[in-house]
């Protein structure tokens, strides 16, 4: 009888120290962290068609690779803002770590009712883009199967027009220039790759070097739809090494400087300090003949 209680209470220690064992591991191992949600199921590097869509303004993107450049292919075949792009890959390679049921929260607090920014890749289920989040710099963001809160800091405004896609710069990068006519100047490369102005002894050769150069790099402040209730002043063609020759039309010289690409029926405006630079072939320290 008193073995059997020994071996009771021997039964019984081993219990409480196996419960208090537990609890102390309980108490000193880290909860598991959250799993983090991606927002988009397929990795960015796999994107090959992205259509965002906003009101009545959709957007088709399209590239052949991971390697291939982006572009615009609806509503117009144009280069797409480098920013723009830049944001929807940030979107698609954000995850959330906080989820929530789908209707858990209203409409209204998180901007995804009907004024939401819908977002498709690769033809899979579309994602809506909301409004801010409860902490600075997050978004809500709408999966088929929940709510996911994500931290996106910089994403870029994606509701805009849809020429606010198009790419700002003149020039695209890597592009070379063979020839540049413009309203008052012909520049071409002589047989030492050099630049020269025509007509001869008006602007230096390093004018005309340095206007080539600031043409490659130019960037206008606002791409519009073109007001077709101003004619061209001018024209200005853009000849290419491997890309074809590119026409625009100088529709104002001041106050502002606003070309026109009638292919793509968008007016470019840049600012009025412009017009000496990139038309006269005017630059600071370089003296006219």
């Amino acid at each position: 009888m008193q073995r059997r209680r020994w071996l009771v209470n021997t039964l019984l220690a081993l219990a409480a120290l196996g419960i208090g064992l537990a609890l102390w591991l309980t108490r000193q191992s880290p909860a598991p962290p959250p799993v983090a949600t991606p927002v988009i199921a397929t990795p960015a590097s796999e994107l090959r068609r992205i259509v965002v869509r906003h009101a009545s303004t959709q957007i088709t993107l399209e590239r052949e690779h991971a390697g291939q450049p982006w572009q615009m292919v609806a509503p117009r075949k144009a280069r797409p803002d480098p920013v723009h792009i830049a944001s929807l890959l940030q979107l698609a390679s954000a995850t959330a770590q906080h989820r929530y049921a789908l209707g858990s929260i209203p409409d209204a607090t998180t901007g995804l009712g009907q004024s939401a920014l819908v977002l498709g890749v690769n033809h899979q289920a579309p994602v809506r883009l909301g409004g801010a989040g409860p902490t600075a710099g997050s978004r809500y963001v709408a999966t088929p199967h929940a709510v996911l809160l994500v931290d996106l800091p910089e994403l870029g405004h994606l509701d805009g027009d849809w020429t606010d896609w198009v790419d700002p710069r003149l020039v695209a990068p890597g592009a070379q220039l063979t020839r540049l006519v413009l309203p008052d100047f012909t520049l071409t490369l002589d047989n030492n790759q050099q630049w020269q102005a025509s007509p001869v002894g008006q602007r230096s050769r390093d004018a005309a070097q340095t206007t080539v150069a600031t043409w490659q790099r130019a960037k206008a402040l606002a791409v519009v739809p073109a007001n077709h209730k101003r004619e061209r002043i001018a024209r200005i063609t853009l000849g290419f090494v491997d890309a074809p020759t590119r026409h625009l039309d100088v529709i104002e010289r001041q106050p502002n400087l606003i070309l026109r690409d009638p292919q793509l029926d968008v007016d470019y405006h840049l600012a009025g300090n412009r017009v000496a630079p990139l038309l006269d072939l005017e630059h600071p320290g370089i003296a006219t003949p």
